[in-house]
């Protein structure tokens, strides 16, 4: 495992405001987690599609949906090239810090502010 940490630099970005800077440290994903991680994505709705196969006429939809999202959320999964394990962000609408906890560093990404509710947009900063 893998436990090297990387810093980046972050910008919030909020409809009418101006944008904000902050920083998040991400640790990088070996190739064997994100193969795991897209093959849970893949067994998840394949899964579903499988017990979709007893239900009729929903079946005929629902079962070529699930097996068409397993193999875009899987390809979606393993493209993931790190995990945020902590950082924080000003919230560009009221100032107050929008912590980011763990979760997988897809950019852009969306927060809600706890102070303010509003949906920050958040990606790399230039």
């Amino acid at each position: 495992m893998n436990a090297e940490m990387i810093e980046i630099g972050v910008e919030a970005t909020m409809y009418r405001a101006a944008p904000s800077v902050g920083v998040v440290r991400i640790r990088p994903l070996e190739i064997s987690e994100r193969i795991r991680n897209g093959l849970a994505k893949l067994g998840t709705f394949w899964g579903v599609g499988l017990v979709c196969v007893f239900f009729p006429i929903v079946h005929l939809v629902l079962v070529p949906l699930c097996l068409m999202l397993g193999l875009q959320s899987a390809w979606k999964a393993t493209q993931v090239r790190g995990l945020i394990v902590s950082g924080s962000v000003p919230c560009p609408g009221c100032g107050e810090p929008c912590v980011l906890s763990a979760r997988l560093a897809q950019w852009p990404m969306t927060a809600a502010c706890v102070k303010c509710g509003r949906q920050i947009g958040i990606c790399p900063a230039q």
